[in-house]
């Protein structure tokens, strides 16, 4: 009885170090591709963009959200919070994460509280795409890559890069067209994906959703296609310059009778560099 206690508890010890190794692994991993994501600010190449030269509206949009005085920044590093919607529960979450236009991203988050939560990070750098999410930070949930993976998250990336005006423009600001007085619209590329991008705007030019067809799973069959990814904006504030949302709500199937809203956040950071 007692050789059995110790086996079982040998076992457990050695599964409890497999997954605390794993969970290490995971962080340092984070860390090294958030390094990599920084450091590939220097390799961005933003063409020189004049508004002057832009239609009305997408000049309208520029001058609401870049200063006089703005400089030209490659990325922006967030802090955030909010909530998570998970099947039909929400769950706050806590989340930091660094974005370069053209480049990638890392978005480390914790999701849930007390003894429900997932810990990891989503990103994008070099052409990969992943998810690593672990329950308690441990027991692995959501460990995902391939090919559907990458490309979701290029969508992403292109999506958020509007949260970095000056590489948003130097990037993608000559695509812009106006669709009306309140809608304008882009083509945008990261890494040979390609889609539109649609920014919609108020009376003073200043943005209150984007939209972008993004490639992802969010239907009844589970099969990966084009869908509409979109978030509206309910607050603003300025940094360095740049005005830019800091509180805003959205999800998939964007716009049409299956849209649910997936995701809040609130931004408590922002630092562009």
């Amino acid at each position: 009885m007692k050789k059995a206690v110790l086996v079982v508890a040998a076992a457990v010890l050695l599964a409890a170090a497999y997954l605390l190794a794993g969970s290490m692994v995971d962080a340092r991993r984070a860390d090294t591709l958030w390094e990599r994501v920084k450091a590939a600010s220097d390799e961005v190449r933003t063409h020189p963009y004049d508004p002057n030269k832009a239609p009305a509206t997408v000049r309208r949009y520029y001058r609401a959200v870049a200063g006089a005085k703005a400089g030209r920044f490659r990325g922006v590093e967030l802090v955030m919070d909010g909530g998570f919607k998970l099947g039909k529960s929400w769950a706050g979450l806590e989340a930091r994460q660094i974005i370069v236009p053209g480049k990638g991203f890392v978005w480390r988050a914790r999701v849930g509280s007390g003894m429900s939560f997932v810990k990891g990070f989503d990103s994008y750098f070099n052409n990969e795409g992943s998810v690593n999410f672990r329950l308690w930070g441990l027991v692995p949930v959501a460990m995902l890559g391939g090919p559907d993976i990458t490309r979701a998250a290029k969508g992403r990336l292109l999506a958020e890069t509007t949260l970095v005006p000056s590489a948003f423009f130097g990037l993608y600001g000559k695509t812009l067209a106006t669709m009306n007085p309140r809608r304008i619209r882009g083509e945008v590329e990261v890494d040979g994906e390609k889609t539109t991008l649609e920014i919609g705007l108020g009376d003073d030019g200043v943005p209150t959703e984007v939209i972008i067809m993004r490639w992802g799973d969010a239907n009844p069959e589970k099969k990966f296609t084009y869908i509409p990814f979109g978030i509206r904006f309910t607050r603003m504030a300025t940094f360095d310059g740049y005005t830019v949302p800091v509180e805003m709500a959205g999800g998939w199937n964007y716009g049409t009778p299956e849209y649910e809203e997936t995701v809040r956040l609130r931004f408590t950071g922002v630092r562009f560099f």
